[in-house]
C-alpha cells in the first residue's frame, strides 16, 4: 500500500510523531529558539478524522528527573540566555536547562540633547556590561 500524503499530511505526521517522542510542547524565545526550562508535558493526543476518534495515551508512568548539582555551561549575560546542566540520579540523563537573561546594569549617562526652557532633554543610560543605551 503506497501512501499518498500532501505537505499538510506530512506536517501533520511529523508533529504527531514528535509529541509521542519528546511528550513535551516547549516555549520559543523571541528568536524562536526552544526554551528548555519552558514546556508543558502532553498526557494525550486526541485526533478525529474522518468522524472516528482516536485518543493517544503518552506514558504518563515517567518520572520527572531528579538533579542535584547543576553546573553552568554558558553563563547568562543582559544579551543572551545561559545554560545550566545536570545528571539525573535516576536514570543517568544529562538534563539541559536555559538560565533566564540578566537584566542591564546601569553605567555611565550620555547627554543626548541638552533641556532648554521650552523643550525636555534625552539621556542615554549605557549598560556596564554590553553598551546597549536606553533613553531616558
Amino acid at each position: 500500500m503506497a501512501w499518498r500524503l500532501n505537505k499538510g499530511d506530512w506536517s501533520e505526521a511529523y508533529v504527531f510523531l514528535k509529541l509521542l517522542a519528546e511528550g513535551r510542547i516547549y516555549s520559543g524565545d523571541e528568536d524562536l529558539n526552544k526554551v528548555l526550562s519552558v514546556y508543558m508535558d502532553v498526557l494525550k493526543i486526541i485526533r478525529k478524522n474522518l468522524g472516528v476518534k482516536n485518543e493517544y495515551a503518552i506514558n504518563t508512568d515517567k518520572k520527572e528527573h531528579s538533579c542535584n548539582d547543576w553546573k553552568i555551561t554558558k553563563a547568562a549575560t543582559c544579551q543572551d540566555q545561559g545554560e545550566k546542566q545536570s545528571v539525573c540520579t535516576e536514570c543517568g540523563e544529562t538534563i539541559t536547562r536555559s538560565i533566564e537573561k540578566i537584566p542591564h546594569t546601569g553605567g555611565n549617562w550620555e547627554v543626548v540633547k541638552e533641556a532648554t526652557a521650552f523643550e525636555e532633554g534625552l539621556k542615554k543610560l549605557h549598560c556596564k556590561n554590553c553598551d546597549e543605551k536606553s533613553c531616558i
